[in-house]
């Protein structure tokens, strides 16, 4: 950090100090005397956060002047560490890049969290829409089995009812006349051709 206090003690000594603000806004602060005087000048610009000060005698003309924050906005450091300017830019382009590089990694978590969120319920609904089906199928398997049960004890109830003979001839062919579901094809060869 900029010794302010040895720079402000400095021969001639200044009457005046005129100081500017980050905001534009210029003060005036008038010099008294006393012992501790320097510390209470270095903590009153500090304070005021002045980014220059210029030291004026008593008719206003500027003995000496310096900027205390550059136009980075950080504190100017001694004149002998030109390498420490250097290191501290590539050190905040370097933590730039890194805060960058952290916003786009939490972008692509919340867009895959959203994708997977959105797959999800896709899913769910799907698993939902089979189960449906699914309950419906077997509800028809049991009527279809009902029904079959209710027509073949019907079919055996005699031969005198003209459905009854015709609902056995139906099953009959069903049975394969033996009495017996008929036996399904024999299966393919890889070839497609039967065995």
């Amino acid at each position: 950090m900029f010794d302010l206090r040895s720079w402000l003690r400095r021969a001639p000594k200044p009457k005046k100090l005129r100081i500017k603000t980050g905001d534009g806004e210029e003060r005036v602060i008038e010099l008294g005397k006393g012992r501790y005087l320097w510390n209470e000048v270095e903590n009153t610009v500090r304070t005021a956060e002045a980014v220059s000060v210029e030291c004026l005698d008593e008719e206003g003309t500027i003995l000496r002047a310096t900027k205390l924050v550059d136009d980075d906005g950080l504190d100017v450091a001694d004149k002998s560490s030109p390498d420490e300017k250097n290191l501290s830019k590539a050190m905040r382009e370097q933590a730039m890049m890194l805060d960058r590089y952290g916003a786009r990694l939490n972008e692509a978590y919340l867009a895959g969290a959203k994708a997977g969120s959105q797959t999800q319920d896709k899913l769910v609904e799907l698993v939902e829409v089979l189960t449906g089906h699914l309950a419906v199928a077997i509800t028809n398997v049991n009527n279809l089995s009902v029904n079959l049960s209710n027509a073949i004890q019907a079919a055996s109830g005699g031969d005198e009812n003209p459905n009854a003979q015709l609902l056995q001839g139906v099953l009959a062919m069903a049975m394969g006349g033996g009495g017996r579901l008929a036996a399904p094809p024999p299966a393919p060869d890889a070839n497609g051709k039967k065995k």
